[in-house]
């Protein structure tokens, strides 16, 4: 199974998606040119679904860092199930804010500091088209 430093985390990233898939469903109303802003249950198990495929061995064995990667993760797969779906700037602003939000109120982590690795530009405030470089999987090998 997954490292404890993952497992650990277990009911706090259902928590954060619970929250996130439900203050989406309050903000983020459907209207005539946003039909597709429905949100149900399905989107939490895409999220989920989306982490399980995570490959073990691909996780550090270092504690602090298989936890970092894990709440990357869910942060790159709470993107692709929500954020993905958003079609216009204020949208993905509000919803970027709120991931950054969710990410602190949940985990305790700064969001900047967490994704540092991905704050190109030195500003300290890692931003949506820095956030495009947030990627999951293993391009050089076979490991997987």
């Amino acid at each position: 199974g997954f490292p404890d430093s993952i497992t650990k985390l277990s009911g706090t990233l259902i928590d954060a998606v619970m929250d996130v898939y439900e203050t989406s469903m309050t903000k983020l109303l459907p209207t005539p040119s946003k039909s597709h802003y429905t949100f149900n249950l399905r989107d939490v198990s895409r999220v989920v679904q989306g982490m399980l495929l995570q490959q073990i061995t691909a996780i550090s064995s270092d504690e602090a860092t298989a936890r970092k990667q894990g709440l990357r993760l869910w942060f790159h797969e709470v993107m692709r199930v929500f954020f993905d779906r958003l079609v216009d700037d204020q949208d993905r602003s509000w919803f970027l804010d709120y991931m950054k939000h969710c990410t602190e109120k949940h985990f305790k982590e700064q969001f900047n500091q967490l994704f540092s690795h991905l704050d190109y530009d030195g500003s300290g405030d890692v931003d949506g088209e820095e956030l495009r470089r947030c990627f999951f999987g293993t391009y050089m090998n076979d490991k997987g």
